[in-house]
């Protein structure tokens, strides 16, 4: 199978861009600027086509973003974490058959489209209220939120707690106020930050959950409890009736077909839960999403328009990809003039041309995408015979058409050098410093980037010796931390992320030597290495071949773990061993891990394949991480034991 190493270069990108404008929020997001951000569940879409693609991919082992602005920043007390999604009945029906049990009532609440927030009250009094930023540490926009309709400064009781709700703009407010954002949730994203607190007053919060502090039997009770402390709440409903999927379907339905345009506000989706809340706890949580609760998302949305024009672009791995361009037309809330159709297949496959009247939907309301020509011109447009960037010579493989023009084609060199830089978190270096220096021919590969010198790099359109001696800093400071999984992982070798390579350290091979020199036969021998990825591994290496020598002659040295994470006495047994934790353990689990690390191991938050030892406190636990651990032959050990371990005992 062909690997569209392009679409996985644009996912990582888009997605690392959308978690540090997302989670960081903007200040500048207005419909005159190219970036505008999305929510959760879009994000998510985002996240599901890369793991189509590219399970192992860096950008979807992140969580979040660290938070940049100069609000302060409050460390939340739970993971603030999304939902999982279904899209149709079916998958709705899969979900509940999975999850509910004869005397489970079902819990439905229409599925807000903005920004998250997690109020703190000490006494009844709100004394915080949080973004979501990471997950684990947001902004603290107090000042701002006070202003905002729907929230209580003072409750009527004095609850002491985390209550978790919505950020929104009602569209009466976006018309009168603030229609020269692109729609209501971007204009609440970039209000709510303002720093003035500016345009905080016409935006509403809805509140949802009690994260802390008092218990409910069942999402009813907890709804009741929010309404009676004076909150807004979503709509919402609850049924205990056997037909659940049947009474879901048909709210889901009413919603879909002219309900959801009625609000005052926009819904992306109902978010269907197990009402009774012991229950749903019991299910757990799996990728940082609860099993018991999931989002019912309505129908893309979509329209038609007519193809203007089909240019070609080529990426980073040579791929050149076919993009329409179309009449303007407003989907979901964004003005959509480009799609792009990944490779000349579906040209072929649709019979398109120029002229042709196309169906366009927002897949998960977020990706254009071509669902179907609706009236064809009877032609089909023709593939270029060169190759947009460079005229060099193109070839098929497969469904794909290649620029065979590896080594001089600007496109493809400019791929690499800036999914390196992205990869090992080089700052100070964006697109526009690296189109220049491939413009001026001063880097053509990943090692040149080691050869400049200050003087070359100030004289890079004018960019000055103080800039480019920071630029230089930056790239290598990043040499003290490059360890072996980080520098290969970074190579933008198709389906190899760090991920395979920590399998591969764990396996015993944990220098570069010992992995260049693996056979295919060593690589079937561990777990979790599939043939496509094998085929994919050997091949790259045999190609970065060159480069991985020469990027070590310039003192690039990938090391197998952090020089600071050598212990003193060098007998520990948890070296190359990966070591997930579950239960409350007598020494806080940051300390833990920072023992198992700089111990020489690696500390995993999931029991994966690679895993070696799940460290249990309770022998009967029966926490998600247990019941995988016992299923997949994980060693369990409790803390005494991994004391030992460490301690090389």
């Amino acid at each position: 199978m062909q690997i569209d190493q392009d679409r996985i270069n644009q996912l990582s990108d888009a997605i690392e861009k959308h978690r540090h404008h997302y989670y960081n929020g903007d200040l500048k997001i207005s419909a005159q600027e190219d970036y505008a951000p999305i929510s959760d569940e879009e994000f998510d879409a985002l996240c599901e086509e890369l793991e189509a693609l590219d399970p192992e991919a860096p950008a979807l082992t992140a969580i979040g973003a660290e938070v940049s602005s100069e609000w302060p920043k409050v460390k939340h007390t739970i993971f603030a974490g999304s939902l999982t999604k279904v899209k149709t009945p079916q998958e709705l029906a899969k979900w509940v058959t999975a999850n509910f049990d004869k005397t489970n009532s079902i819990f439905w609440s229409e599925k807000m489209d903005g920004l998250t927030i997690l109020l703190t009250y000490k006494n009844g009094e709100l004394i915080s209220a949080a973004s979501r930023g990471s997950g684990t540490v947001g902004d603290e926009l107090l000042p701002n939120v006070k202003k905002m309709r729907g929230v209580k400064t003072k409750l009527n009781e004095p609850f002491t707690g985390v209550i978790r709700g919505e950020i929104v703009m009602r569209k009466t407010a976006y018309k009168k106020h603030f229609s020269d954002y692109t729609n209501e949730r971007n204009a609440a994203s970039g209000i709510s930050r303002r720093y003035d607190g500016t345009g905080s007053e016409h935006l509403d919060v809805f509140c949802y959950q009690v994260v802390s502090g008092k218990t409910f039997d069942s999402e009813v009770f907890q709804f009741q409890y929010l309404e009676q402390l004076g909150f807004q709440t979503p709509g919402h409903g609850a049924s205990a009736t056997e037909k659940r999927v049947e009474w879901i379907t048909e709210v889901w339905s009413k919603y879909q077909s002219g309900k959801r345009l009625s609000l005052d506000y926009d819904i992306d989706g109902l978010v269907i839960r197990v009402n009774d809340l012991g229950s749903q706890a019991k299910l757990g949580i799996k990728h940082n999403r609860p099993v018991g609760a999931t989002a019912f998302k309505f129908t893309s949305s979509g329209a038609n328009s007519i193809v203007k024009d089909i240019v070609w672009q080529t990426g980073s791995s040579g791929r050149i990809t076919p993009v329409l361009e179309i009449e303007p037309v407003k989907i979901a809330g964004a003005m959509i003039a480009r799609v792009s159709l990944y490779n000349y297949g579906y040209i072929e496959d649709f019979k398109l041309d120029i002229g042709a009247t196309v169906r366009i939907i927002r897949s998960g309301d977020v990706i254009p995408v071509c669902e179907a020509v609706v009236k064809t011109t009877n032609t089909v447009a023709k593939r270029p015979s060169a190759c947009p960037a460079c005229g060099g010579r193109v070839e098929m493989a497969g469904e794909f058409l290649m620029c065979q023009n590896a080594s001089s084609c600007h496109a493809q060199i400019e791929g690499k050098l800036l999914g390196w830089i992205a990869k090992i978190d080089v700052k100070e270096w964006g697109d526009k410093l690296i189109n220049r220096l491939v413009e001026s021919k001063l880097c053509l590969t990943i090692p040149d980037l080691y050869r400049l010198t200050v003087e070359e790099l100030s004289e890079v359109d004018r960019m000055g010796e103080k800039s480019a001696k920071k630029c230089l800093e930056n790239l290598d400071a990043q040499l003290k931390d490059m360890t072996l999984d980080k520098f290969l992982g970074s190579l933008s070798i198709p389906l190899v992320g760090r991920t395979t390579i920590r399998l591969l350290m764990s396996a015993g091979y944990d220098t570069l030597n010992k992995i260049i020199k693996m056979t295919e036969n060593d690589l079937a021998a561990i777990k979790g290495m599939g043939s496509e990825k094998i085929k994919a591994l050997l091949d790259g290496l045999k190609a970065n071949e060159k480069m991985i020598n020469e990027l070590i002659g310039l003192g690039v040295e990938p090391m197998a773990k952090k020089k600071d994470t050598v212990t003193k006495t060098g007998t520990s047994k948890v070296v190359g061993q990966h070591i997930c934790i579950t239960g409350k353990t007598s020494i806080k689990r940051e300390a833990l891990a920072k023992l198992i690390e700089n111990s020489g191991g690696f500390f995993d938050k999931a029991v994966n394949a690679g895993t070696h030892y799940l460290c249990m406190v309770k022998s009967d636990s029966e926490t998600i991480k247990a019941q995988k651990a016992r299923a997949m032959g994980v060693a369990i050990i409790d803390e005494t034991e991994l004391m030992s371990l460490i301690e090389g005992a």
